[in-house]
């Protein structure tokens, strides 16, 4: 089974919290949540991969340092786009290697 994890680019992330944290602390932040989650999910018995989808190279190459399988984006487009994008790269791919 893979488990999904949409993630949008650093420099948008976390904005709400503009007024208490500087940019960097929010990025510090948002790569520090997204690192627990691909782990934990990883953790989990019966999630055999984990996804990430993104545009942000900065969180291309932060997936990939936890060996999570990168599925690129062209445009930043939401959630349930990303998710969408998913599916149907990872069907190609599982059923690629079937």
């Amino acid at each position: 089974m893979w488990a999904v994890v949409p993630l949008k680019s650093c420099n948008t992330a976390k904005s709400r919290l503009s007024s208490a944290l500087d940019p960097y602390e929010r990025k510090r932040l948002y790569l520090a949540m997204a690192r627990q989650v691909i782990e934990t999910l990883k953790a989990v018995p019966g999630i055999e991969n984990v996804a990430v989808v993104t545009r942000d190279s900065e969180v291309v190459a932060f997936a990939e340092r936890l060996q999570a399988k990168v599925l690129r984006q062209q445009e930043d487009a939401g959630t349930a786009h990303a998710c969408r994008l998913a599916v149907d790269q990872l069907r190609r791919l599982v059923c690629i290697r079937s």
